[in-house]
């Protein structure tokens, strides 16, 4: 293309994560910094953002996503809510669950059922079974946020960490019937698990 544009290049630096190939997706986005003769700057936006953080949550590059979060606050880049569960996944996959929180407190009231599943699997993920419980109710009773087949993987898999047989069996059977929503594999393999 002679005239490259945001949307180009996110959409092939998009095609590279959901091809997997997340260290090549990072590479462009490296690509796409760099100062071209026959281009004006491209400043990259919300879902060029997104896309990158994705990578870096695929590959365990903290280091990385610290940069691209930097990034987005030297830049301005509204922190909206999918990139914000953007930088809450990409925090809880490369093992900084305190950022994970901080990101998720700082939505405020911003929070749809992707920020509250997020930080659930997030909490689940590092052991912290009281406070997802605490995040699901809140999510469910107070903000009226109905949860998806993701919230459940996340509340099953505290249940396992802390051996919760009955509590599972509860959250199991509300997902069902309450919610009406099918169990996948991940729901099952949870319960076989717990």
């Amino acid at each position: 293309m002679p005239q490259r544009n945001v949307i180009s290049w996110s959409c092939l630096i998009n095609g590279y994560v959901m091809c997997g190939k997340y260290k090549e997706a990072l590479d462009l986005f490296r690509e796409m910094q760099l100062p071209k003769t026959n281009e004006a700057f491209i400043r990259p936006n919300e879902f060029t953002m997104s896309t990158v953080l994705s990578a870096c949550g695929r590959l365990g590059a903290l280091e990385q996503g610290k940069w691209v979060h930097a990034y987005i606050d030297k830049y301005q880049v509204e922190i909206d809510i999918v990139l914000g569960t953007a930088l809450i996944d990409m925090y809880a996959k490369c093992g900084s669950p305190e950022r994970a929180i901080r990101v998720f407190n700082a939505l405020g009231f911003k929070k749809d059922v992707k920020a509250y599943s997020a930080m659930i699997c997030c909490l689940a993920m590092y052991g912290h079974s009281e406070e997802c419980f605490e995040l699901f109710s809140e999510m469910t009773m107070s903000n009226n946020i109905n949860p998806n087949s993701v919230t459940f993987v996340g509340v099953l898999g505290a249940c396992v960490h802390r051996g919760l047989i009955n509590e599972g069996k509860s959250y199991f059977t509300m997902m069902i019937e309450k919610f009406g929503i099918a169990p996948s594999i991940q729901h099952y393999g949870c319960m076989v698990d717990l």
